[in-house]
This record gives C-alpha cells, sequence and structure tokens, in this order.
C-alpha cells in the first residue's frame, strides 16, 4: 500500500486541526489520542463497541514498532483494555499482522480491534493455522511476532499467535467472528455514514474512558 493514500496516516494528519476532526464521521472520529496511538471506533463493525487502536506512525504491523516505543504503546493498551473490559464485561481482542508490501487485501496499517463479543474463533485459527506460540502478556507476545501473523486473546484466554500464509482474505478474523455471532457480510460492509448510533457510541466511549484515566 503507498502510504500516502493510507486512510489511518489521514486521520492521523488531521489530529490537532479541530474544525477538520469535527468534520469526520464518527466512526473515523477518533475518541482520543496519545503520542503513539489513536482510538476510534471499527467503521466496518461486527458489533456495537467494536474498536481500534491505531499506530500514528505507518506500521504495517505491530511487529514493526521499535522497542524503544513499545512500552508507551502497552501502557496505552492498557488503559484502553480495563476499560473496555469494564464497560463491556467480555472483549477480545485481534490484529492481522501483516508484512510490508503484503499482497492480502487487509488495511495496511498496525491497528488492534478490540471486540465485545462472547463468542469464540480461536478453535477455528487453531485448525486452519500453525500456532507459534501462546503467551501471558502483550509484552511477552511483542517479542515473538514475525509477519504475516495472527495474534488474538479471547476473554480470560492467552496471547496467541498464529503463523498465517502471505495471502489472507480481507477482515479474515472480522469475517470469522460474523459468522460466530449470527450476522451477515451486508450487515456489516453497508455503512451509512451519518448512522447516528456512531455518534451514540463515540460518546459513550469518549466519557467513559476519559472518566477512567
Amino acid at each position: 500500500m503507498d502510504k500516502l493514500s493510507c486512510s489511518f496516516c489521514d486521520i492521523k494528519n488531521i489530529l490537532g486541526d479541530e474544525e477538520k476532526v469535527r468534520q469526520l464521521p464518527y466512526f473515523d472520529r477518533p475518541i482520543f489520542s496519545t503520542s503513539k496511538l489513536y482510538f476510534i471506533q471499527a467503521k466496518h463493525r461486527v458489533v456495537e463497541g467494536h474498536t481500534l487502536l491505531v499506530t500514528k506512525q505507518h506500521y504495517y504491523s505491530f511487529s514493526e514498532v521499535p522497542n524503544e516505543e513499545i512500552d508507551e504503546i502497552l501502557n496505552d493498551f492498557s488503559r484502553v483494555y480495563a476499560s473496555m473490559a469494564k464497560l463491556y464485561k467480555n472483549v477480545n481482542v485481534f490484529e492481522h499482522g501483516l508484512a510490508s508490501e503484503s499482497p492480502a487485501s487487509c488495511m495496511e496499517h498496525a491497528h488492534l480491534h478490540f471486540l465485545p463479543v462472547t463468542e469464540s474463533v480461536d478453535h477455528i485459527l487453531a485448525r486452519k493455522f500453525d500456532l507459534v506460540s501462546s503467551h501471558d502478556t502483550l509484552q511477552d507476545a511483542y517479542k515473538r511476532l514475525l509477519p504475516p501473523y495472527i495474534l488474538i486473546k479471547e476473554l480470560n484466554g492467552k496471547w496467541k499467535i498464529y503463523k498465517i500464509p502471505d495471502s489472507i482474505p480481507g477482515q479474515y478474523v472480522c469475517r470469522l467472528y460474523l459468522d460466530a455471532v449470527g450476522k451477515s457480510d451486508k450487515s456489516w460492509v453497508n455503512i451509512i455514514k451519518n448512522d447516528m448510533s456512531y455518534k451514540k457510541t463515540w460518546e459513550l466511549l469518549k466519557g467513559y474512558i476519559n472518566e477512567e484515566k
């Protein structure tokens, strides 16, 4: 992907310009940002509360984040995860960890998905792909990330890293969860730009996470 055409970079580039940020639809409007990351809703969401933690720097996956930056990023992750778990009770986390110039059709900019569901897809991943390793913490998992991979943590489980092919269908894990929760692709792909449910969720998350700081 040409970094100049990256929609996540487009959002990052206007942070600090409040007028431009307010013009963004709520699914693209950051709920908050830090020096390294920003937090937004997933435009193509599996369920309400499906959110993304996005690196400001254009990395292809979290495996590319330099060692000197990872502690700050993990602190931001911990804040978001704790808040989401309190608000939604059950939160799964995953990443499509792509290699540079991957032929996969996923968004080629590092981002972690937070998905508040009780359904599991790890058993499907375990059947289809080789398990590289399993870890108690994201910090430990980070040390073993080698693209292309799927990184996933479901509810109270461990962080698991699966080795995947260079080419994988777009939004692969999202589509597994769609099937798990009984939704059709149409209900997920068709986005209504002025859907007020995104505004409601944005306001809920912004208020709640700011209170949890």
